[in-house]
């Protein structure tokens, strides 16, 4: 079944099938074909391409080599004997470290600046109380943390 073709119309149309899809699909498959042609590089291209990221990486190869060299100012290095270490300074007592109350602050005063840190955010947040709250407990969790790391460390005692 085709529509027939009116011989008044402006531009002619090809009949389709009315049952089914297939001259559709058919178009469809050579226009693809068609814009996959057209816009296709060459061999040529292709190979240049080739051509000019192998020399690229052969530069940046070689120049990777030269820049990781050991470079001198106009002359050699010096010979291994031209320089001789002092003796070591005598070996002095190491003084004991300092009592952590006086490297670190105690977890209170941390809760306190926290609190006071806390209560300036949570008033410009809403709730002062809740801030002061919040900055009490990291405060004094992070200032607790700070000296058990400063005492297993060696700063403190």
């Amino acid at each position: 079944m085709t529509r027939p073709v009116d011989p008044n119309a402006k531009s002619t149309q090809i009949p389709r099938s009315v049952s089914g899809l297939a001259p559709i699909v058919a178009d469809t498959a050579l226009a693809l074909e068609v814009h996959s042609r057209s816009f296709a590089p060459d061999e040529g291209l292709s190979r240049m391409l080739k051509i000019r990221l192998l020399i690229c990486l052969a530069c940046w190869i070689w120049a990777g080599q030269v820049l990781a060299a050991p470079h001198y100012a106009q002359n050699a290095p010096p010979p291994s004997s031209y320089y001789v270490a002092p003796p070591a300074p005598p070996a002095y007592p190491q003084a004991p470290p300092p009592p952590c109350a006086a490297v670190t602050p105690g977890p209170l005063r941390g809760a306190a600046r926290g609190a006071a840190g806390g209560a300036i955010v949570g008033g410009i947040a809403g709730d002062a109380g809740k801030g002061a709250a919040i900055g009490a407990a990291v405060g004094g969790v992070g200032s607790a943390a700070r000296r058990g790391s400063a005492r297993a460390s060696g700063s403190c005692y």
